[in-house]
This record gives C-alpha cells, structure tokens and sequence, in this order.
C-alpha cells in the first residue's frame, strides 16, 4: 500500500474540524496565560455568560481534541511507514524538523505548543512500527497507557484535595499574564519561553493518554486507511453506543463542578475529567465523525474541511500567530477588553479566515508551507511545492533538489 493510497480525504477533514477545537481550548491560554493552561482551563473572566461559555468549553472541548489531533498523529505515522524505504531515519528527521518547529513556536507564538511534546513522545512509535506490531497489541498497550494515566491524575486530583493551597504559582501565572498583555513582543519571549518550559515539564501527566491515542491511531490505519471509513462504520457503531452518552455525561458533571467550585476543588475535578471522561468523548467523537464522513451525502463537508486538514501544520502555527496578535499587548491587545463569549467568536473567525486560506493556497501549491519544511527535512531535499503539473512544464526548477514525492 502506497502513501498515496493510504491518504483519505476524509480523515483530513476531522484532523480539519479538530484544529478548530484545538483553537477553542487554547483560547484560555492566549487570554489568561498559564492561569488558563492548568487542567481546568477556563478564562476565569465574570457574568453568566462567560460562565456558561467557559462550562461548555470544559465539557464539549478541552481534553478532548488533543486526544483527537494524537490519534491522528498516529494514523499519519502509518502512511509515513507505508511509503517503504529507510523509514527510521526519515522518521527520525521527521521528529527532529517538528521538535525546530514546535520550539520556535513556542518563542514566538504559543506556550502550551504540542509540537516538541509530539515530537519527543512519537519516539515510543518507532517501536511499533518497525516490529510490525499487529492491531490486537496496539490497541492493549494503548489501554494499558490510559491505565498509567488515570493512576498519575488520580491520586493527584486526591493529593491537591488534601494539601494546603500553595498561591506561589497563582501568582506567578498572574504576573505572566499581565506581562502578555502589556509587554512588547521581545519582552513576551522570555515569559513565554518560561511559561513553556513549566508546560513541557509537567506534560508527563498526559503523556502515556497522547502516546496512547497515537498507537489507536495506528492501530485503526493499518485496519481501516485500505478501505476507507465505509469500512469503520460497524466497529465504530459500536463505540459510540458505549462511549457518547457516558462521556457527555461525566464531562458534563465535571464541568459544571470545574467552573462553579473554588480552587483546589476545579483543578482536582478536572484531573479526573481528564483521566476518565475525555477518553471516552474524544473516542465518541472520533467514533461519530466516522459515521458522519463515511456518508456521501457529506461530500460538501469533507471539501471544506479537508484543505485545513492538509497543512494542519500550518493551520496550527497560523493560528497562534493571529491569537497572540488579537489577544497580547503588543497587538491589539483582546484580553483586556473581552471575556470568553466574545473570544469565541473571534476563534470562529480566525478558523473561518484560515479555511479560506487553506483552500488558496491548495490551489497553489502541492503542500501547506510549513508541510513544504517539514517534508524537505525529513527527505533532507528541497520538495516540490508547486502542483506536479507545472513543475514538470517548468525546465529550470527554483532549486537543484527539488522533485515531485
């Protein structure tokens, strides 16, 4: 099975819908900082409104499409394999341009990046692929790292019930939201870079649930990238049935507690939100979105979406550049002026913005232009980036390296 053939439009489409949810979540984190990155997100702005805004972002959002951008991580890692070759060292360098990538988006951009997490935790998928692991052995050591996730968040949900409140990193996340929000863009960097370090060392809370998703990821390309999401329908029949309405439900409970209770009872309720219940959304989700896409009455759905699934890469990058623009004092300086509703809306804007420039740029170009560094990395060749068509009719190619993949 070629790459080519592996590729599905419509599993472009959900990695497409799920940048959107990324950009809802991480709405908390270029409001408020690291004091909207904890487990409980929340901008923590005042009215009902926003109260209400910040609960259906708890219950519908967070936790969850990060786990659905994994699973995609990991069916990606499966049509890299499927293209033969020296994978592990294509792999390697793969990593290695999303690990620059990610750091300078992190500097620049965005403290709670995912990329360098992706990027050191998908070295724990070189095994599986290159041993040939079979589906039934994704699948138990995917269950078995969820396992190792809940016992890390859920005697810490118990430990921060009964410990004395400690305010030290209140009020640092305090202080570094201020700083966002009147400090110039080189004075930013350094907190942000600070703030990012803090994010990196404490991903080891969600790193077995990320690496897990990558594996069921995985897992369900090497059964269902041949035949198409037709294909998943039964199987994934059954995992809604069991996985939608329990996980509506504990993430509902959860938010409402997460955003009507005091500190530490939110961070605590959020820990065994994320250890129980976003699991179980984010596979529903995914379970929902293959029954939806595999119709083709949602043709019109998978054109629209598909093109920011294509260059997600870009899309997510893009997307922090125009937030931290829209929200930090060096822009325009949102975060001091609206609370979670209107931000919202600006996400759905900013999304909206970044469809339309996915579908002309693809009109273009083969790839996203973060897609053309990342691909030239690992090929560690200059790519084409125009369409095959014209490459072919252009005699003298821009540079001495680049060709079609």
């Amino acid at each position: 099975m070629t790459a080519a053939s592996s590729r599905l439009p419509a599993i472009d489409a959900v990695r497409g819908f799920a940048l959107f949810g990324i950009l809802v979540v991480n709405l908390a984190v270029f409001h408020s900082g690291l004091a909207g990155m904890n487990l409980g997100g929340g901008l923590g702005t005042t009215g009902w409104r926003n109260g209400v805004t910040d609960g259906v972002i708890l219950w519908l959002f967070t936790g969850k499409f990060i786990l659905i951008f994994s699973f995609l991580f990991g069916w990606g890692i499966h049509t890299q394999s499927a293209r033969g070759g020296a994978f592990r060292a294509r792999y390697l360098r793969r990593m290695l341009g999303l690990l620059a990538i990610g750091a300078i988006h992190a500097a620049f951009f965005f403290s709670g990046d995912i990329l360098v997490s992706y990027a050191i935790l998908g070295l724990f998928m070189l095994r599986p692929v290159r041993r040939d692991w079979p589906v039934r052995k994704l699948v138990r050591s995917a269950a078995i790292l969820l396992g190792v996730q809940a016992a890390v968040l859920l005697p810490l949900a118990a430990f921060v019930l009964a410990s004395t409140e400690d305010q030290s990193f209140a009020e640092y996340a305090r202080r570094s939201a201020e700083l966002y929000r009147t400090g110039g863009f080189w004075e930013v960097v350094p907190q942000r870079l600070a703030d990012f370090a803090l994010v990196l060392a404490t991903g080891i809370l969600t790193g077995p649930g990320l690496v897990a998703m990558f594996r069921l990821g995985l897992a369900a390309a090497k059964t269902f990238a041949e035949g198409g999401l037709e294909a998943a329908r039964p199987l994934a029949r059954r995992i809604a049935l069991f996985t939608l309405i329990p996980g509506l439900a504990g993430n509902a409970i959860c938010a409402v507690v997460a955003v009507g209770a005091p500190e530490p009872w939110a961070f605590s309720v959020s820990a065994v939100q994320n250890a129980l219940f976003a699991p179980l959304l984010a596979l529903g989700y995914l379970a929902a979105a293959a029954l939806v896409l595999a119709s083709a009455t949602d043709s019109r759905l998978v054109s629209v979406l598909e093109a920011p699934g294509r260059m997600s890469l870009s899309v997510y990058v893009g997307q922090s550049a125009i937030m931290s623009l829209l929200f930090h004092g060096y822009g325009l300086g949102l975060a001091s002026s609206i609370g979670s509703t209107g931000g919202v809306l600006v996400c759905i804007a900013v999304y909206a913005a970044l469809v339309g420039f996915s579908h002309l740029w693809l009109g273009a170009f083969r790839i996203g232009p973060l897609e053309w560094v990342l691909r030239s990395i690992t090929e560690w060749q200059w790519v084409a980036l125009r369409p095959r068509h014209e490459t072919q009719a252009d005699p003298a190619p821009s540079s001495p390296g680049a060709h079609n993949l």
